[in-house]
C-alpha cells in the first residue's frame, strides 16, 4: 500500500521539494484507538444508566450522546499522523501534522551540515538522538540523515526519501552520501 503522495513539487524547480507521508498505525496508535472506543462505550453506558436507571435524568441523554461522539471523533483524529518534509535552497525542515490540522516543526537544518545520508538499513544509530518521521520502519524508501544541530549535538532524521529529494541532498552536500 502506497500511503504517500507528493504535495506541491515541480520537476523544474530544483531548489524546492515537498513531500508528505502518512504514518501507518503501529501498536501504540492501535492501543490508543481501542482506548478511545472503550472510553466512548463506557460513557455511553453511563448515559443509558442515567436515562433509565434509578436516577432517571433523560434530559442529559441527548447532550451527552452528542458530546461523547464529538469527543471520540476529536480524539480519533489525533491518531492520524502525517510527516511533511520541505527542502528549500539547501535547508531541510520536517513537520509533524496531527489530525490534518495541527502542525509542529520537528527539526530544521542546513543540508550542508549533514555528515551522512544513507539508507536506513545501513545506518548505525547507537547513541544518536533519533527523530522518526517514517511511514513505517520497514518502508522501502527509508533513509537516514545524520547531522549536527545548532548545539553541536549529533542527531539523526529518519524519513521516506523520494528520488528528487535524494538528488537535492546530493546537490547541496555531495560528500555526505553513502551508498
Amino acid at each position: 500500500m502506497n500511503n504517500s503522495y507528493k504535495k506541491a513539487s515541480s520537476d523544474y524547480a530544483f531548489n524546492y521539494t515537498e513531500y508528505l507521508v502518512r504514518k501507518e498505525p503501529d501498536k501504540k496508535i492501535l492501543g490508543i484507538r481501542i482506548a478511545i472506543i472503550a472510553f466512548a462505550v463506557l460513557l455511553f453506558a453511563l448515559t443509558v444508566y442515567l436515562m433509565f436507571g434509578p436516577v432517571k435524568i433523560p434530559q442529559i441523554a441527548v447532550i451527552a450522546v452528542v458530546l461523547i461522539v464529538y469527543v471520540a471523533m476529536m480524539m480519533w483524529s489525533f491518531t492520524n499522523i502525517e510527516y511533511e518534509y520541505l527542502i528549500v535552497s539547501g535547508i531541510m525542515s520536517m513537520d509533524k501534522i496531527t489530525g490534518g490540522k495541527r502542525r509542529r516543526q520537528m527539526v530544521e537544518f542546513k543540508v550542508a551540515s549533514a555528515e551522512s545520508v544513507l539508507p536506513l538499513k545501513n545506518a548505525k544509530l547507537d547513541g544518536i538522538d533519533t527523530i522518526n518521521a517514517l511511514s513505517s520502519l520497514d518502508a522501502e524508501d527509508a533513509y537516514c540523515i545524520i547531522f549536527k544541530d545548532e548545539g553541536g549535538d549529533k542527531r539523526a532524521l529518519l524519513f521516506n526519501a523520494t528520488e528528487k529529494a535524494l538528488d537535492m541532498l546530493k546537490y547541496y552536500n555531495r560528500s555526505c552520501f553513502v551508498k
